[in-house]
């Protein structure tokens, strides 16, 4: 697992980064993301969650979901539910996300952005943005998962960061895999968001 290249296809090739950390390269999207919210003129995002379940292909999972309630609503999505850890992953770990753009009927989708970073946990520990989402179960998720049950009762993410980006009007389709140091696959989830500018 050698590859530690951001990229990022909606802004184009110029923020392919391969000579930079991949901390300064978390913080740099996370940066550019509060510049669009903070410069951007924007419509209010509304959010439906279509579906967050673990990958249909992945069979041994390390984590299990029990009485999973997400659900989207304007500018935020809630969330509720247990996620438990079956075993410790065994670092260093790779964090892999994809991202598809459908139309709003579900139908023409393509691929919009994939993200790789490698031995990824120090980068999350030290970022203050995941940290933060990592603090809303409780305990508090840890990286690399170990062993243990961490809930979230009525979490509010707030979206309001992303809607600088041309987010909206879309159905959204995002692959996030958690990978161990002997390249397994400990993780996987998926997520399907519906994001429009008015109520649905």
């Amino acid at each position: 697992m050698k590859s530690q290249t951001i990229k990022r296809t909606d802004f184009g090739e110029i923020f392919t980064f391969r000579k930079h950390t991949t901390m300064a390269r978390l913080n740099f999207i996370c940066i550019v993301a509060i510049f669009h919210v903070v410069c951007s003129v924007k419509a209010t995002k509304y959010y439906q969650v279509d579906r967050y379940a673990l990958c249909d292909g992945v069979t041994d999972s390390a984590v299990k979901f029990s009485d999973m309630q997400i659900v989207g609503k304007k500018q935020a999505i809630s969330l509720t539910g247990t996620m438990e850890a079956i075993r410790n992953v065994k670092p260093p770990v790779q964090f892999r996300l994809s991202v598809n753009r459908c139309d709003l009927d579900k139908t023409n989708c393509e691929p919009f952005d994939t993200i790789t970073l490698d031995d990824v946990c120090p980068i999350f520990n030290e970022n203050h943005f995941v940290k933060a989402y990592m603090g809303f179960f409780s305990p508090p998720l840890s990286c690399p998962m170990q062993i243990g049950k961490h809930t979230a009762k009525n979490t509010n993410l707030d979206m309001r960061v992303f809607e600088g980006f041309s987010i909206g009007n879309a159905h959204w389709q995002t692959e996030m895999r958690i990978v161990d140091g002997n390249n397994k696959t400990e993780i996987c989830v998926w997520t399907e968001i519906t994001i429009t500018e008015k109520e649905m």
